[in-house]
């Protein structure tokens, strides 16, 4: 993409947060490189808010003490959060896929489908897309509902799917109506027990919708989203301190008003 850009033989313009996660693989390719100009003031209304004070001393690697910030803004232990109270706290961001996994089986049946097995059983299910499909209009990280499952075999579930503003998604149809999609269901199926089936069905998933449960999600799938409500699980994700800093400091500013950090 960046090769692209530069093809052009135009000024680029890059403006970026470097306190955030840099990619799962390689580094960005124009955020590498040291910045002309750095913006570090605080201006007075943000220093005022609870979640930007904690966001400033996670980027600093200061302590964040357990407690009140503010009505909105709070530090708790795991113990004291129920998965039914996570159902309500908005969304439930961790750090690493294992957590994600395990929080999205104990808020699947604090919200009353555990009971119905390992797939997607229908519209009250939170659903997060894995994968650009551009000719369809997914876009990796959006929220979709499901509707009409069927279960069709040992490699994928079909499903009338509907994005977040409530638009039908799918191929057009000859009487202008959109079709159902083929959801892959190895997404799925690792919160049972991961098997390691997506390097084996990688050819297979090409022409499949990606997609897993999005109670809760990490927080390398959470950048470029925010949420009126956060619920951070801090499951100890980084290898060295500036990752830790850079992920706490990502995490809690996908909050826009209520964050909880439970650690």
């Amino acid at each position: 993409m960046a090769r692209d850009l530069l093809s052009f033989g135009k000024p680029i313009l890059v403006l970026g947060d470097p306190g955030q996660l840099p990619p799962i693989q390689g580094e960005g390719a124009f955020t590498k490189d040291a910045p002309d100009i750095m913006l570090t003031e605080i201006h007075r209304q943000a220093s005022e808010s609870a979640i930007i004070r904690l966001a400033t001393m996670a980027r600093q690697g200061e302590p964040i003490g357990f407690g009140r910030y503010d009505d909105h803004v709070w530090k708790m232990r795991k113990l004291d959060v129920t998965p039914e109270q996570a159902l309500r706290g908005g969304q439930v961001i961790c750090g690493m896929n294992a957590t994600r996994l395990q929080l999205n089986n104990a808020m699947r049946r604090a919200a009353g489908f555990g009971a119905g097995g390992w797939l997607p059983t229908g519209p009250g299910e939170k659903i997060i897309c894995l994968k650009n499909q551009n000719d369809l209009g997914l876009i990796n990280g959006m929220f979709l509902t499901l509707s009409d499952i069927v279960d069709e075999g040992s490699h994928y579930l079909s499903a009338v799917v509907m994005d977040e503003d409530g638009n039908r998604i799918g191929a057009p149809q000859a009487d202008g109506s959109r079709g159902r999609l083929r959801i892959y269901k190895g997404h799925f199926e690792d919160h049972v027990a991961f098997k390691g089936r997506h390097d084996r069905d990688w050819k297979l998933k090409k022409g499949l919708t990606e997609a897993t449960f999005g109670w809760a999600i990490t927080g390398h799938k959470s950048q470029g989203s925010q949420w009126e409500n956060v619920v951070v699980w801090d499951d100890g994700l980084g290898r060295t301190e500036p990752d830790r800093r850079r992920w706490l400091y990502t995490v809690i500013t996908r909050a826009e008003q209520g964050l909880v950090i439970l650690a």
